[in-house]
């Protein structure tokens, strides 16, 4: 089961880095430039709301694995924190081989402060209002025409969409680790929310309770 599990997520990684590499879209200078630099001063700059939005919502997705993954340090080897630090340039691309490679621990390791930070409800409810309102704000002022057009002649545009929903569809998997390897309460409609990609998981993260086992 171990080793079949990394097959998959090996080859994922591998597809991915040969798609995002070889068959996308050609690359755009110019527009990588303002995204990098947008999201350093925080301002929009002309960007179309959408495209701003995705990319930014990127820069929090890697905080929801934090907090789901990060307390796993003394469950889980190799510690998922090196990945989730690497997400934030690289996104699902970082992840994808942590989730190759990820066994549990013969024996644990005490809880650290960090762990017990990674675990405060308030940092699923700060990523759940900044993906909802990100992804809401650029949905209702974005323009979709433009942005699928970028999507089809746009390097960027078309991984950066791609990795979301990979970061997205990941969160489940991701989820099931946490719920192996914490003691866990969590209600019936909680395990149901927890499904919806890239909300689920900062929802799980404010309102289930979590104790290292």
């Amino acid at each position: 089961m171990l080793r079949l599990r990394a097959v998959f997520f090996g080859a994922l990684w591998l597809g991915f880095v040969v798609y995002a590499l070889r068959l996308s879209p050609p690359d755009d200078p110019a527009l990588t430039a303002r995204l990098v630099r947008a999201a350093f001063t925080l301002r929009r700059d002309g960007l179309d709301p959408l495209v701003f939005a995705v990319f930014m919502t990127l820069g929090v997705v890697p905080w929801v694995y934090a907090a789901m993954l990060v307390p796993l340090r003394s469950a889980l080897r190799p510690p998922a924190w090196p990945f989730v630090l690497a997400m934030l340039a690289l996104g699902g691309f970082a992840l994808l081989p942590w989730l190759a490679l990820a066994r549990a621990r013969m024996t644990g390791q005490p809880e650290s402060r960090l762990d017990a930070a990674f675990r405060a409800r308030w940092l699923g409810a700060l990523s759940l209002g900044a993906i909802a309102g990100l992804l809401g704000w650029g949905a209702a002022t974005g323009d979709f025409a433009l942005y699928t057009r970028l999507f089809h002649t746009n390097r960027l545009v078309h991984v950066m969409t791609l990795d979301l929903a990979l970061c997205g569809l990941l969160m489940p998997y991701t989820l099931s680790l946490c719920r192996q390897n914490e003691r866990v309460t969590e209600a019936p409609r909680l395990a149901a929310l927890s499904r919806l990609p890239l909300l689920g998981g900062p929802i799980w993260c404010m309102l289930a309770r979590r104790r290292p086992r």
